[in-house]
């Protein structure tokens, strides 16, 4: 339950589908952690959210972004195991059609910059 304004409501934590069917066209079907071609076997993942802080897990299409989950290794479990790597450069990677967070973050180790 989260008050609001005295009123006790309850937290939506379904995306709209319409924000769905914009993260899809957006990303194509893709997932944007690895860039494998997911079809049907895809997940939106929050890149921010507020879990254990008090925050709020915000549905906005700068917050949605596809990722893989349907096998062992897949990107959902990836991002989720470090967060704090991969949501700088998942909030970066979804404002750049066609990259993915791997291609930046290996660039970004390489030094080559972005």
């Amino acid at each position: 339950m989260v008050k609001s304004g005295g009123k006790s409501t309850v937290e939506t934590f379904a995306i709209p589908t319409r924000m769905r069917a914009d993260a899809d066209e957006r990303d194509g079907g893709y997932c944007r952690v690895c860039g494998r071609y997911l079809g049907a076997q895809r997940a939106l993942h929050h890149i921010m959210y507020g879990f254990g802080t008090g925050a709020r897990r915000v549905h906005t299409l700068d917050n949605l972004v596809t990722v893989c989950w349907m096998w062992p290794g897949n990107c959902h479990d990836r991002v989720h195991s470090d967060k704090h790597r991969y949501q700088p450069v998942l909030l970066d990677v979804i404002n750049r059609p066609g990259m993915t967070a791997l291609q930046l973050i290996r660039w970004a180790e390489k030094g080559t910059g972005t």
